[in-house]
């Protein structure tokens, strides 16, 4: 699955890529953790986060799926193209733990557990990096479980706090 498949024919236009994401956006600093900051430049994550109806958590698995392409690409000694990337993040099958489970469904168990109500009370925020969430996520099943544990605990102590 490509980016450009989402995408409307206005919404491709290489214009809109080059012009800088604005400072109130709602995905910026997805965006920036993906594309670097200042993103003035041309770059996929901008490109989706901007011009498609992509929520935070797609976003952030678009840039957990980039690094995974980079990963499987040192250990192949070769370059792997978004398909392929998106094929070996969706497989799913025994990573370790005993079940079959795909990265895919890995990534939503660690977003959900490090979501946290907004301030305000308007929907959610998310407290992992993108980078951090995918670090969790290919871990060896030990961290794995510690990680989730640990996460549990402290959406636990979150919500012990904010009923305070």
């Amino acid at each position: 699955m490509y980016i450009e498949h989402m995408l409307t024919p206005e919404q491709r236009m290489r214009d809109v890529l080059e012009q800088p994401i604005p400072s109130e956006h709602v995905h910026r600093l997805m965006v920036e953790e993906v594309c670097g900051e200042g993103i003035s430049g041309v770059c996929e994550m901008k490109y989706a986060a901007m011009r498609s109806e992509l929520g935070d958590y797609a976003v952030a698995q678009w840039g957990a799926i980039k690094e995974h392409k980079w990963n499987l690409g040192k250990r192949f000694g070769r370059e792997v193209d978004w398909e392929e990337g998106w094929k070996f993040w969706t497989r799913v099958e025994n990573i370790g733990r005993g079940i079959t489970e795909s990265y895919a469904s890995r990534f939503r168990e660690i977003w959900e557990l490090s979501l946290r109500p907004r301030e305000n009370g308007n929907g959610n925020r998310q407290i992992l990096t993108e980078l951090g969430i995918y670090e969790v996520v290919i871990a060896n099943p030990e961290i794995y479980e510690h990680s989730r544990a640990i996460l549990k605990s402290l959406k636990k102590e979150s919500g012990l706090r904010d009923s305070l």
